[in-house]
């Protein structure tokens, strides 16, 4: 009876775990969702099968490999998710921006107790306020003239100073790219005549 008993618990225990693959291009969370002390008690940090227990526990596969992201007037979806800055004259830029970024293997567990939520939704919320915020803090060292005319400096200083930020949350930063700079014509009027006058 105790026989019949035991194969009858391990078949039970067997119908309710499951199983999913991690490939070696991602860490997998294993974060217990029940008890007091929620979080993250196991990180496999190897590619191969990953077994867990449904009703108590979910896996979050967080990549790490480089992770490309685009913010603009226009992204994949129609949506306009560009990053608007201010030069210190007052004008307004919406800047497209293109990221690489890699997540630091040995961090990802910190970040995931941190904001418990998938890697998508990381860069879309966190990573992005850090990216606008480096965009905004350069941009008001910059008139608007100089701004558009020194494009490639301007992107050199965001770059260093997010690079120092992204790595203080867990990433490494590839690249870092404004594609576009669009700005109201009559400030564009305004600036090329100004260029022109000094030329």
């Amino acid at each position: 009876m105790k026989k019949v008993l035991g194969l009858l618990g391990l078949v039970v225990a067997m119908s309710v775990t499951s199983c999913t693959t991690a490939d070696s291009s991602e860490v997998a969370l294993i974060v217990d969702q029940i008890g007091n002390d929620k979080g993250v008690p196991n990180v496999e940090m190897a590619s191969g099968f990953i077994f867990y227990f449904p009703p108590t526990q979910d896996v979050f596969l967080y990549p790490t490999n480089v992770q490309h992201k685009i913010w603009s007037a226009n992204d994949e979806d129609g949506n306009d998710t560009r990053i608007n800055v201010t030069s210190s004259d007052g004008a307004t830029f919406g800047l497209d921006v293109a990221l690489n970024i890699q997540l630091q293997r040995e961090r990802a567990s910190d970040l995931f107790i941190k904001y418990r939520v998938d890697m998508d939704k990381l860069i879309d919320t966190r990573v992005k306020t850090i990216v606008r915020k480096e965009l905004l803090d350069n941009a008001v060292g910059f008139a608007s003239d100089s701004l558009l005319q020194h494009r490639n400096v301007y992107e050199a200083n965001v770059s260093k100073s997010l690079a120092v930020a992204l790595n203080k949350e867990g990433f490494d930063l590839s690249n870092l790219a404004v594609t576009s700079m669009s700005i109201p014509d009559s400030y564009r009027a305004a600036i090329n005549k100004k260029i022109k006058v000094i030329q």
